[in-house]
């Protein structure tokens, strides 16, 4: 009998039957469905077979978790994130023990080597590194008397003056051009 039917009215009367089955037919539907049926015996038993399987599992008993069972499950997930996030910080901190360590182990024994073996290196390094801060210092107080010499001539006060005359002019019109271009507009509908 199904060779009769085709396979756009056996989908619309699948749908049709799922429909049924939750109770969610309008009229019309519930119509149509009706002479599916009465046309197609094939269908009916079908149909039959359905409500059987949709009574059969409705009639077993629902498996429904205990009462604090999610309240359990998300505290024992809790409890896990926080014991892995504990480990997680117990090997960042012996890893990061274990470098300070070695970086610390290394520098006393490189020290103590070059105190003991090379004393006479350890002292012009010294030199140099105690010669290296003045010379820059020297260099610091140099460029500062050369910065105020420049800066005591009149030329430079009028560069400056002028440089400061030109920026606030950039400020106001930067200003008045956001507070423009910021304003709210009155948009009248027609």
């Amino acid at each position: 009998m199904r060779n009769q039917l085709s396979e756009q009215e056996h989908e619309e009367f699948l749908l049709l039957m799922s429909l049924a089955l939750d109770d969610f037919l309008d009229e019309a539907e519930q119509q149509q469905f009706a002479l599916y049926q009465e046309r197609h015996p094939i269908l009916a038993a079908e149909w039959q077979d359905w409500q059987a399987m949709h009574q059969r599992l409705n009639a077993t008993p629902h498996a429904v978790p205990a009462p604090d069972f999610v309240d359990r499950f998300e505290l024992r997930l809790l409890q896990q994130e926080r014991r892995r996030r504990l480990w997680q910080g117990v090997w960042i901190g012996l890893a990061t023990f274990c470098l300070w360590f070695t970086a610390t182990a290394g520098l006393v024994s490189v020290g103590t080597y070059l105190f003991v073996n090379q004393s006479s290196f350890v002292s012009s390094v010294a030199k140099n590194i105690i010669l290296f801060f003045a010379s820059l210092a020297t260099w610091f107080d140099s460029l500062l008397l050369a910065l105020n010499t420049f800066a005591s001539t009149p030329q430079a006060m009028g560069l400056g003056a002028g440089y400061l005359v030109l920026t606030m002019g950039m400020l106001v019109g930067w200003f008045f051009y956001l507070r423009r271009s910021t304003q709210l507009i009155d948009v009248q509908s027609a």
